[in-house]
């Protein structure tokens, strides 16, 4: 009983003009912090996307040679270091199968950490050959989880200096021309274009 006399006794207090302004600006004043924070936190994180992408180059013979590339888009305001990046291998459990996913000529290019430029795109070269490797090596079973349900199964996990992890499935960085059809994510074999045959 002594509750609801006490409860009573202090409610003009709490409809009160002064007691109304108060609260408003305690609240205010917290949400008013709480997305400040929130909005900060969310520009100073990594916001990084990935995917094969295949670009001509100057080959060691002289000609132009088509290479497959990860393509690293960097959406945040800060740039983005990646101190890893390594080739996996499965279709349901990956396990690393290369500790270097990169493909550089001069070895002291692709040293860690590389820069992904803010609001930018930036591409690394990928070793086809081997792409090829891992694919050559893999288990009759993954080839068919891999054939049956169209799963993926070369990936690229690269990690960044915040420790965010990106894992990109990197099928099509084995050889377009003679890739089997486990890895094409195909059920039939892709018809030759027009241009290859012999008019």
């Amino acid at each position: 009983m002594a509750l609801t006399e006490f409860v009573a006794a202090l409610m003009p207090l709490f409809s009160s003009p002064l007691a109304v302004a108060l609260a408003t600006a305690a609240v205010s004043s917290a949400l008013g912090s709480y997305f400040a924070l929130r909005t900060l936190r969310l520009q100073s994180r990594e916001l990084i996307d990935a995917s094969i992408a295949w670009q001509w180059v100057n080959g060691p013979n002289g000609k132009m040679d088509e290479e497959p590339f990860l393509v690293v888009q960097n959406r945040s305001a800060n740039p983005a270091f990646l101190v890893r990046a390594r080739w996996l291998r499965g279709t349901m459990l990956r396990v690393e199968s290369t500790a270097y996913a990169f493909s550089y000529v001069e070895p002291t290019d692709g040293s860690f950490p590389l820069e992904v430029r803010a609001q930018g795109v930036t591409s690394f070269p990928l070793s086809m050959g081997r792409a090829d490797q891992i694919a050559r090596r893999s288990w009759w079973y993954s080839r068919a989880i891999s054939y049956l349900f169209k799963r993926s199964y070369l990936w690229i996990e690269v990690t960044t200096i915040t420790g965010a992890r990106l894992t990109v499935a990197a099928n099509d960085a084995t050889s377009f021309q003679k890739r089997p059809l486990w890895l094409s994510g195909r059920w039939l074999p892709r018809g030759k274009p027009d241009w290859t045959f012999n008019v």
